[in-house]
């Protein structure tokens, strides 16, 4: 082994893919660093086997040193594939689906190995000397082929994995996916070059070197776009029309993403892309949230700050990959200002709070007014006293408090009171306790109480609104369970009619409906397929339920009320219909409707948004349901009918013959068969071709029905040989149609492409003999041997059994 000049310039890429792999190493916890080792790892090594290969002067040891490349150059299209996948998102594929990519690079390396067997990978194996330097010399067997094809799969896979994660990205990783897609394109270009034989030395693999290009792209690409140590890692998180500022930063506080809610309120310029930006840069005006970026560190954390005269709660979490190493943090921003305005406000109210504390004599005049600073009140300490409660309080209200007082007086208890008082147009709660003093006098105690009266309020609203929400939950679940019910009704059959009526009923019953109906489209009219629990169309309201439906055949769903919730039909069709809502959603297995549901509302509220989806998803499982009893209805059709004759197939024949023979041992009745072939049927495909055949076999099967009684059948039994069963029809009677039948074909011209085709047929007959016949393949055996009884007495005849 000897070092060649050529050789030795692979030291340079060899060089900056080793810091590349160095680089990505200590980044393997970013999302993508690990897959992106790998894959600068197998250049590495792909590069100094070709390097070690390049040096050697024995077929030997080239051939040793290639087998080292080819456990690089196998594996390498599906890591680039994994790391397109990563860097993109997918994580449904980094499972066990990705496997697949590296079954053909493990049957690549093996047929590799094993090549001195069967040579199926290199025809031979050589060493060219005819240069300034040895070189292997290959000749390209099939599995050769198979690895380039899979290399260019795998390279234009990736690239189009990446080319779709372009076109939802921010401008820096755009420019981070423009550096790995022209990576990908060199390396293209290259094996392009190299498989046509259109590189300056077509015995040297230029791959390596242009590891040279794409290693200094990716180099560049690290320090300018932050390649792999700032990937996407929040952009799925982050929602766009979020009112709170989301902002994501990596490890070294570079910013990673961010939300419009977080430029507007941090001020930063929209047009300007920040993202990439160090986090100090950006929010140099900040410096408060820069030092609490910093100290947090890998902790939760929170803080508050205030930004043109509004305040904002900070919320930093940090952010981990799937290796629980850590990867940046996410500052959530939250503008709290009407919070802290309503605090203050509140403990403004607090603060103001007062008690009025009086004494009341027996007819409710004000006596003592040992502290009065009520500020509802505004009346001054002294101008209360000698006041009567008619004078502070509306006169029930006076009313009520002096018999209370009165009470408190006699029956010497305490009593407890609330209610609402307007004072100076201002309605405030007010809690009265009222104690004795002695039997003319009472100590009133009187306290606003609005505050709570206001929280209570609103937690009684809360409480209607969670038991709204747990209402609806339930209707939710119970809608579910209905739903499951209905889908197991329409698996259970595939009778159209049976589907019709009981879907017409379950819908009703699964949407709380009080009428339902279904419109299907025949012959270009939508008629009424079935209703439930009356006929919908023999009412008023027929002429508009008709009009609707057709509207909702074009595909879109109509929900019919008036502003007020009423149903807006004639004013004849009220007393027949006089739902709020009318429903019509369209019945649809493909682009185009094929029917409608149409669903009168069962409540006086007409249909909620859950009622409407609920609906919709009925809706589609009717469609599914209808279209699959039509497409069994349409595979019985074409199981019981010859595709070219459109005569019983042969299957279908032996049923109906099965029960004809039945009918006849019950009631004694004659049953006969005709077995009937055309006479030299090859000649005629020979002669004319096999769509002349066809359409002989087609003319003639139409020609025999029409020779028959309509009580008759008539199937093909295979190829050119057809079977007649002829009910009630004895032996002499089957023979004079079998005859009249032969003369039919006999006198017949059949035409093709204006050729004028003449066949005659031969035929057998035979009549069930119950005695003799122990099945149905009994007797139409006796017909077949006397079918070909009439082809060796010269054909174009009738013979019996």
């Amino acid at each position: 082994m000897q070092i060649n000049p050529f050789a030795l310039l692979l030291l340079f890429p060899a060089l900056i893919l080793g810091a590349l792999s160095v680089f990505s190493w200590r980044r393997r916890n970013m999302i993508g660093g690990l897959e992106f080792f790998r894959l600068m790892l197998a250049m590495l090594i792909y590069t100094l086997g070709y390097m070690m290969e390049l040096s050697s002067r024995t077929l030997p040891d080239m051939l040793f040193w290639t087998r080292v490349e080819y456990l690089a150059i196998a594996p390498l299209p599906a890591l680039w594939i994994w790391f397109a996948l990563r860097y993109a998102g997918h994580k449904a594929w980094l499972g066990r689906r990705l496997l697949i990519f590296f079954i053909l690079p493990l049957v690549i390396i093996t047929a590799l190995y094993t090549n001195d067997w069967h040579h199926l990978y290199y025809t031979y194996t050589s060493v060219d000397t005819s240069g300034p330097f040895p070189v292997l010399s290959l000749g390209r067997g099939p599995f050769y082929w198979v690895s380039a094809f899979n290399i260019y799969f795998c390279l234009i896979l990736s690239m189009i994995i990446l080319m779709g994660k372009f076109w939802h990205s921010a401008r820096l990783y755009r420019m981070q996916i423009s550096v790995i897609l022209i990576g990908l394109l060199l390396m293209l270009t290259e094996i392009f070059l190299y498989l046509t034989g259109s590189s300056p030395l077509p015995q040297i693999d230029f791959a390596p070197f242009t590891f040279t290009l794409i290693g200094l792209l990716f180099s560049w690409a690290l320090f300018r776009y932050h390649l792999i140590s700032l990937t996407p890692i929040a952009r799925d998180a982050l929602v766009e029309n979020l009112k709170d500022g989301i902002l994501v930063f990596d490890t070294h506080l570079v910013i990673a993403d961010a939300n419009p809610a977080a430029l507007r309120v941090l001020q930063l310029d929209p047009q300007n892309d920040w993202v990439g930006q160090p986090l100090n840069r950006a929010l140099a005006q900040f410096p408060d949230m820069i030092e609490f970026c910093q100290k947090s560190g890998q902790q939760a954390s929170q803080c508050e700050t205030q930004i043109n005269e509004r305040v904002f709660l900070c919320n930093l979490s940090p952010l981990y990959d799937r290796h629980n190493g850590f990867i940046g943090s996410l500052l959530l921003i939250s503008d709290i200002t009407p919070l802290k305005r309503s605090e203050t406000e509140l403990r403004s109210l607090f603060a103001a709070m007062d008690r009025l504390v009086c004494v009341i004599d027996r007819q409710g005049q004000i006596l003592e007014v040992p502290l009065t600073r009520l500020a509802e009140f505004q009346i001054a300490p002294q101008k209360l006293l000698n006041l009567h409660l008619h004078e502070l309080f509306p006169a029930p209200l006076a009313e009520d408090l002096l018999v209370q007082v009165r009470q408190v007086m006699n029956e010497h208890i305490s009593v407890e009171m609330e209610f609402p008082v307007a004072i100076n147009g201002k309605e405030i709660w007010l809690s009265i306790t009222i104690s004795p003093l002695h039997k003319d006098r009472v100590l009133v105690l009187a306290q606003d109480i609005s505050g709570r009266k206001q929280t209570e309020h609103a937690l009684l609203q809360a409480k209607r609104n969670t038991d709204n929400a747990n209402a609806e939950l339930s209707k939710n679940l119970q809608r579910m369970e209905r739903l499951n019910e209905l889908s197991y009704t329409l698996n259970s059959t595939m009778e159209m009619n049976a589907i019709l009526a009981e879907v017409v009923r379950e819908a009703n019953e699964v949407l709380q409906g009080s009428g339902c109906a279904i419109f299907l489209s025949q012959d270009e009219n939508l008629v009424c397929g079935a209703s439930h629990p009356f006929d919908l169309m023999q009412g008023p309201g027929a002429a508009l339920l008709q009009k609707m439906a057709n509207e909702a055949l074009r595909g879109d769903v109509i929900m019919l009320t008036d502003e007020k919730g009423n149903l807006l039909l004639e004013n004849e069709a009220h007393e027949y219909l006089n739902p709020p809502a009318l429903g019509f959603i369209p019945l649809q297995a493909g682009p185009e409707a094929f029917g409608v549901l149409a669903l009168l509302a069962g409540g006086i509220d007409g249909f909620s948004q859950g009622d409407i989806l609920m609906l919709v998803a009925v809706g589609r499982r009717i469609s599914a349901a209808l279209e699959k009893a039509r497409l069994f209805r349409e595979m019985q059709a074409l199981a019981q009918r010859d595709s070219l004759t459109s005569l019983s197939s042969r299957r279908h024949f032996f049923g109906l013959l099965e029960h004809e023979i039945q009918f006849s041992l019950r009631y004694h009745h004659p049953l006969s068969v005709i077995m009937l072939d055309i006479d030299h049927f090859k000649q005629v495909n020979d002669r004319f071709g096999h769509l002349a055949g066809d359409c002989v076999l087609k003319d003639l099967a139409a020609l025999v029905r029409s020779g028959l009684r309509s009580v008759d059948m008539v199937g093909r039994y295979g190829g050119e040989e057809f079977v007649v069963a002829m009910p009630s029809t004895s032996l002499k009677l089957a023979v004079q149609t079998a005859e009249r039948l032969r003369a039919l074909v006999e006198m017949r011209h059949f035409q093709f492409e204006d050729q004028d085709i003449h066949i005659t047929v031969s035929l057998g007959v035979a009549q069930f003999d119950p005695h003799s016949d122990a099945s149905m393949d009994t007797m139409l055996q006796r017909a077949d041997a006397a079918l070909y009884t009439a082809k060796n007495n010269g054909r174009n005849c009738v013979e019996t059994a």
